[in-house]
């Protein structure tokens, strides 16, 4: 595993496979358990979670064997893991549960502490804030307890991902930074890639397109290097994303279509359909709605296999734009009026800001023309009053539109 954080996966993987023949000839299942659990750890970093996974369930085997079980709940965390990846949120709950129980039992308390920041991801993902803030919090208060700053930054980081869901810009950014500092003080840039996306998400938000660029570059420089290609691929997906807001729809569906490939290899249901779901935007952005609806049928046929509602609510309002281009206001006014209750009752705000801005744009299209310019007249005051100023920005620019 130590390899891996030097940015030598390839070195990681040959360790492990000669201590697992090692440890097998001398008939000591302990270590085979543990080098086949660095190759599970190896699997994901290279974007193989169904390998990952089976590995991972191996080593678990033998440590319930061997009666080791703090060894069997960092296994159970390891399966979650990449069942949260893979989309499959309930089971990933349920693992992580088990491994928090097991934890607990036997006074761990940094392996319960990573369960419960993982179980708020879990949370975060199907829309429950009150009890992702809940488990991040429990989480926070016992790193700080033993002095793990590490995993202190990890949490840091989700709790900013939720501020920013729920639309705090500010308070994001600032969780983020504080985040990113201690990561660079205990020098890990595993994790550093990851708070540096998640940066150049709200900065996308926040209108600064070369910001955002920037860092989704620094994080995709950082995971090509240590050779974690799952999760760099989650970067060229945020590059992409940019690529669409500068108006170079062609470039951003090219890579859109790449990285639902390796996605869809890593089975990643849930990023595949996010990236099937931009696929559909870069079509509607490029005049192609029948190729559009032809994108989006993908990304609800895999969404529909997970049980992510950010998801969910996102690719319900592309659905409704593809509804307006196609000319069926009815069907598009109930589409995205669904989609804007959705998420508003989970509490996500960039969402419930996409929502009206697509309701407007519906409005101006059908005819409906007062209605649709006083709508995004608001939405552009709310959107630049919450720092969402690409949406503030997108209402402004739909509102001058001639009609």
């Amino acid at each position: 595993m130590f390899f891996r954080y030097l940015g030598k996966l390839d070195q990681s993987e040959g360790a492990f496979r000669d201590a697992q023949k090692i440890y097998s000839a001398a008939g000591y299942q302990f270590g085979v358990a543990r080098a086949t659990g660095g190759l599970g750890i190896a699997a994901y970093h290279r974007g193989d979670l169904k390998e990952s996974e089976a590995l991972y369930e191996q080593a678990l085997e033998t440590y319930r064997k061997v009666g080791s079980e703090g060894d069997a709940a960092t296994a159970l965390a390891n399966i979650a893991m990449d069942l949260y990846e893979e989309g499959n949120l309930t089971r990933a709950k349920e693992m992580y549960h088990s491994a928090l129980m097991v934890d607990r039992k036997i006074g761990y308390r940094q392996g319960a502490a990573n369960m419960l920041n993982s179980i708020g991801n879990v949370l975060s993902d199907e829309g429950d804030h009150i009890g992702a803030r809940k488990a991040y919090g429990e989480a926070l208060a016992g790193f700080r307890e033993i002095g793990d700053k590490f995993d202190e930054a990890m949490t840091l980081g989700n709790l900013g991902t939720l501020l920013a869901d729920e639309g705090n810009l500010r308070e994001a950014k600032a969780m983020f930074e504080q985040a990113l500092e201690i990561k660079r003080n205990v020098n890990n840039k595993h994790s550093e890639a990851y708070t540096d996306g998640n940066l150049g998400d709200l900065l996308l938000a926040e209108g600064d397109l070369a910001g955002a660029r920037k860092l989704q570059e620094e994080a995709l420089a950082i995971r090509t290097e240590l050779g974690e290609k799952s999760t760099a691929n989650e970067n060229r997906f945020g590059l992409a994303v940019i690529n669409l807001e500068e108006g170079k729809a062609a470039d951003a569906l090219a890579a859109a279509h790449q990285v639902a490939d390796a996605f869809h290899a890593d089975h990643r249901q849930d990023k595949e359909a996010t990236a099937y779901d931009l696929a559909a935007r870069c079509e509607l952005a490029l005049g192609k709605t029948n190729e559009a609806a032809v994108e989006m049928q993908k990304a609800e046929e895999l969404s529909a296999k997970t049980d992510d509602k950010i998801i969910a609510t996102a690719l319900a309002i592309t659905r409704g734009r593809i509804l307006t281009a196609t000319g069926d206001y009815p069907a598009a006014r109930k589409k995205l009026d669904a989609a804007l209750a959705a998420a508003t009752k989970s509490g996500l705000m960039q969402e419930q800001l996409e929502a009206r801005l697509a309701l407007g744009e519906l409005e101006l299209e059908s005819g409906k023309v007062p209605a649709g310019r006083a709508r995004l007249a608001a939405l552009e005051r709310d959107a630049a009053a919450n720092s969402f100023l690409l949406i503030s920005r997108k209402a402004h620019a739909a509102s001058m539109r001639p009609n």
